[in-house]
Order: structure tokens, then C-alpha cells, then sequence
């Protein structure tokens, strides 16, 4: 369902481009490409259900992958989502 939401969300914004002035996009693309980069470690979370279930306002836990930036430790998930190496934890 999460997955889902973010990818509507995720076209919903790259069907601004060539909608909006050019200063606009050149603004909103590199945003849209950095969103782009976590659809599929989203997509993993949701599917190991770790993302699933959690209420409004529940702060998630994950532990670090071995190869990750804080191997074995406990991070937020929020932390784990901004990560420039979540892509390759997930691949491990």
C-alpha cells in the first residue's frame, strides 16, 4: 500500500515536467530523481514487512545491515530511508 501511494505520488509529480516553467523543474527534478532512488528499497521494506502496520506517529527501529554505514546498530527507519547506501544494504 505504501509502495503504491509513493509511486502515484512519484508520477503525480513527474507529470509536472514540461507542465511548469523551466526554472520550476530544474528545482523539482533533482528531487524527483533522489524519490526515485528509494522507490525500490521502499518497495523491499514493504515486502520483509517492516514498513507494514506501523500507526500515525510510531517511530520504526531497524537494525543496520552488515554492510551498511552503521553495521548491527539499531537506526531510525527515517535514517535508514535517506541513507546513500540502502540500495546496496538491500542488495546484500
Amino acid at each position: 500500500m505504501i509502495t503504491e501511494k509513493f509511486e502515484s505520488a512519484l508520477n503525480d509529480l513527474g507529470s509536472l515536467a514540461g507542465t511548469v516553467p523551466s526554472e520550476v523543474w530544474e528545482r523539482l527534478s533533482p528531487i524527483h530523481a533522489q524519490l526515485r532512488g528509494i522507490q525500490e528499497p521502499l518497495a523491499n521494506l514493504e515486502s520483509l514487512g517492516i514498513i507494514s502496520g506501523l500507526e500515525d506517529g510510531q517511530k520504526l527501529h531497524v537494525t543496520c545491515p552488515e554492510n551498511g554505514p552503521r553495521p548491527g546498530e539499531s537506526v531510525p527507519l527515517s535514517e535508514c530511508l535517506v541513507c546513500g547506501q540502502l540500495n546496496d544494504c538491500f542488495r546484500a
